[in-house]
């Protein structure tokens, strides 16, 4: 819940969506004149969406979207709330949806061969870069909520390690970023 304290405060929201996929985001604001979640606020307001940084903004939307906002490839995105009435105060609540879809890039073609076994992954998987001979600047493991862990890997010849044995059972997404860019593989940690 949020509250407009002042009859021109407005209220900011930043969302950072991590590069690598598409996103779909849908917003609704529970208000004084409709509050679909059975609670009740106090102010009647509005909401608009930027994904350029604030310089430019949506149309207004009075409670629910049109349709959804797509954005490719991660990014910022930024929700403005207003009262919907010049100097109305009270509360709301902002309610916004994103769903994650699939990876926004197509991979280089030099990139498609990398192999991780075993998957799902007790302990420690395997990086297969024998069809791969560029350079590997980084890898990095993305748990499901989108916070990063460092992996303290060792190579040994084509191989690479992957230690995971210290990492909470889930899904996880592997960063694998190279000279011919970044590709992204799920790995399952039993």
């Amino acid at each position: 819940n949020s509250n407009i304290h002042e009859g021109s405060d407005l209220d900011f929201y930043r969302v950072n969506l991590p590069a690598g996929f598409n996103y779909s985001i849908q917003a609704r604001m529970h208000d004084a004149w409709d509050s679909g979640d059975g609670k009740t606020y106090t102010v009647d307001g509005l909401f608009s969406i930027s994904t350029n940084g604030g310089s430019t903004w949506t149309e207004a939307y009075d409670d629910i979207m049109d349709g959804p906002v797509t954005i490719n490839n991660g990014g910022t995105v930024y929700f403005q709330a207003a009262p919907y009435f010049v100097g109305e105060t009270g509360s709301y609540l902002l309610d916004i949806t994103i769903t994650r879809g699939t990876s926004s890039t197509e991979e280089p073609q030099e990139l498609r061969n990398f192999k991780i076994y075993p998957n799902p992954v007790a302990d420690q998987a395997y990086l297969d870069t024998d069809s791969y001979h560029g350079m590997i600047n980084e890898i990095l493991l993305v748990d499901q909520d989108g916070r990063k862990h460092q992996l303290n890997t060792s190579r040994i010849g084509n191989l690479i390690t992957l230690p995971l044995g210290n990492h909470p059972v889930g899904m996880y997404y592997l960063h694998i970023t190279t000279d011919h860019g970044t590709i992204i593989r799920k790995i399952n940690k039993i």
